[in-house]
């Protein structure tokens, strides 16, 4: 069996869930800000790095608009340690909704003490996550996998489980969520990003003393990484071409549009992106080693280093009396990012893999390719007798019943014992008597406590 993926919390709670496909809300557009309904305050940092006074908009969310957003939920900002203020979900809001963050010009990456060198960043949740207490963080690896999902949901290729109606339905758009979060993972995640890490709402940053620091300073290595990557090619394209107006921005979104297939080529709908036209090539640019990547606006630091920002950047974002020392000493190690996802880690990319997903079922059998466990019930479909019913994985005498459901799991010719008597059903001449289970001569009373056995009728003088 090849290796698998799991879910991350987020999506398989949305998909247990099963949340509607789009938001929607009783309150309107108003803001918290201004005497508009109540609601839950949305939790969470928009991270490249920490984006202090940034513009944010909450939306429900529309997978079938190309940019994913709906109603205008609530509006507000990041305060100056970068957290979300003043942006609420409205009561009686259900479904996804998106987190839209906007750099302005009085925006600051409190990593730089810069403006931030990427200025749109997108995320999503649901709004009943956000009223249970969830948090959010838009990044840019949350924005690849949004974009991904959005081009993709109504998609039966790649690992999609799109119908391509042009009509992206519920289970469409929750599937695709949670597909285009391992193929970021998995092609940008730099091999730090294990499935206990959600690309939509784990912490970037520290936010509490019960943070996992180690697996913060590895999410954040590879949000930095991403950001470095995307500056490293608009310097090899002024390089190459002095006349040259890309920036670290114009390349980030050049490479949202690339990998919208989950490939890495240089094109967008079989169009060549200008973005690239000065990267003689833009594979050995992508794939090189990470770790030696400057994260761009510092003076030096490197991607390898990302766990001293985190650890030292605590004052500046309401941390400070949180000790550190783990992520001090903790440095990731991230791998060079792939041109191409791989869900199954196979070394046979989606593209040409004939089972994307390396459950056992090949992609043209396979009603969900890129998931593996469609129930979620820990066994691969291909080894699942009922890959649809999280309740049962096994069919040990092929009945058609599952084992945990049936009472004689090795008789394919016994299912039910109503009685529990131990004879099942189809056997049992009495199968509502517990004390009964045999009637030798048809005469309707049991073997038990008939006293003629031999007789058809109940007494012998009959």
């Amino acid at each position: 069996m090849k290796g698998i993926f799991a879910l991350t919390p987020l999506v398989a709670a949305l998909l247990i869930a099963g949340c509607g496909g789009g938001g929607s809300s009783g309150g309107g557009g108003s803001s918290s800000n201004d005497g508009g309904p109540s609601g839950t305050a949305l939790k969470g940092s928009a991270v490249k790095g920490p984006l202090a006074n940034a513009a944010v908009s909450l939306y429900a969310a529309d997978p079938n608009q190309p940019d994913g957003l709906g109603e205008l939920l609530d509006r507000g900002d990041t305060n100056g340690s970068a957290a979300f203020s003043g942006v609420s979900v409205p009561d009686g809001t259900t479904g996804t909704v998106i987190v839209e963050v906007v750099a302005d010009a009085d925006t600051i990456d409190l990593t730089t003490g810069q403006a931030p060198v990427i200025s749109r960043l997108l995320s999503v949740s649901t709004a009943e996550d956000i009223a249970n207490g969830g948090t959010n963080y838009p990044t840019p690896l949350s924005t690849l996998a949004l974009q991904l999902a959005l081009k993709n949901a109504d998609s039966p290729d790649g690992g999609f489980a799109g119908n391509d109606d042009g009509n992206v339905s519920q289970d469409e758009w929750l599937q695709a969520l949670g597909i285009a979060q391992e193929k970021v993972k998995s092609a940008l995640g730099f091999d730090l990003l294990g499935d206990d890490v959600d690309l939509f709402s784990s912490p970037p940053l520290i936010t509490s003393a019960d943070d996992d620091q180690a697996k913060v300073v590895q999410l954040r290595t590879a949000v930095e990484a991403v950001s470095a990557l995307a500056a490293e090619l608009a310097k090899k394209a002024k390089e190459a071409n002095a006349a040259s107006e890309e920036s670290a921005d114009s390349m980030f979104s050049a490479l949202l549009q690339d990998f919208s297939d989950g490939t890495i080529d240089g094109q967008s709908d079989g169009q060549a992106l200008n973005a690239f036209s000065d990267i003689p090539n833009l594979a050995t640019e992508v794939t090189q080693d990470p770790s030696m990547l400057v994260i761009p606006g510092t003076d030096g630091v490197t991607v390898g280093q990302t766990n001293t920002v985190v650890a030292d950047e605590t004052a500046d974002t309401g941390q400070a009396e949180v000790d550190t020392s783990t992520a001090s000493a903790t440095p990731a190690d991230p791998a060079p990012a792939k041109v191409e996802s791989d869900l199954d880690g196979d070394a046979d990319p989606d593209s040409t893999d004939p089972d994307i997903d390396g459950d056992g079922v090949l992609n043209a059998d396979d009603p969900a390719p890129g998931n593996p466990d469609r129930d979620d019930d820990g066994v691969v479909d291909g080894d699942d007798a009922f890959p649809d019913d999280p309740e049962e994985t096994a069919d040990s005498d092929g009945d058609g019943v599952g084992d945990n459901a049936d009472a004689f799991p090795e008789d394919e010719t016994e299912t039910v014992d109503s009685d529990g008597d131990g004879v099942g059903d189809n056997t049992d001449a009495f199968p509502n008597d517990s004390g009964e289970t045999a009637d030798t001569d048809g005469d309707g009373v049991g073997d038990n406590t008939d006293p003629c056995l031999l007789y058809t009728s109940p007494s012998p003088r009959d």
